[in-house]
């Protein structure tokens, strides 16, 4: 429920509405784009590795030891987006800043990966109304919702146990935070 490309992709658009007024459409189309380069590599590498039998029946990587394997793709893919896209053909502050914190995020969650099983679902949400609500502020926190949502569904599914749900709200907010605020100050 409410995985977190689901809720990126209209929270993302409602910000570029919200940044540009009454122009968003050059840049709604940059993160659309934006959200298919997060996207696709991650889901193509996923098929890829379904295909080999390395990660068996587990394409949502509900198990632990087939997380290591998606993590690195996911930040090749959030990197490249933050460079490539909002640096050299659009210079959108919040798309690269939310790209290189959905970075910190993978590196979070892979280094957490380790000690235990942490939630994904969680830690993309977090991170996700993190980051705009610290560009945005007040619209944003009506977004807060989704959060205890997500969490409830993970735990209602047996996916999670409460303390997975809390520490990868932990590991999608904190990154974000950190590179939010003190390397694109500006946004805040």
């Amino acid at each position: 429920m409410l995985h977190p490309f689901v809720v990126a992709v209209p929270v993302g658009v409602l910000a570029v509405v919200h940044e540009l007024g009454s122009e968003p459409w050059p840049l709604l189309k940059l993160a659309l784009l934006a959200s298919a380069l997060s996207l696709g590599p991650a889901l193509i590498w996923i098929a890829v590795l379904f295909k080999l039998g390395w990660i068996g029946r587990d394409v949502l990587l509900v198990e632990r030891k087939n997380r290591p394997w998606v993590y690195p793709v996911m930040m090749l893919s959030f990197a490249l987006d933050a460079e490539l896209l909002f640096v050299h053909w659009a210079p959108f502050p919040l798309g690269r800043a939310m790209a290189w914190a959905a970075c910190a995020v993978c590196l979070a969650m892979l280094v957490a990966n380790f000690v235990s099983k942490v939630s994904l679902h969680c830690a993309g949400n977090a991170g996700i109304l993190t980051g705009v609500a610290l560009a945005y502020g007040g619209w944003a926190l009506a977004l807060v919702w989704i959060l205890p949502v997500v969490a409830w569904a993970r735990l209602t599914t047996g996916n999670h146990t409460l303390g997975q749900v809390l520490a990868g709200s932990v590991l999608g907010a904190l990154p974000v935070l950190l590179v939010v605020v003190w390397g694109f100050p500006q946004l805040v």
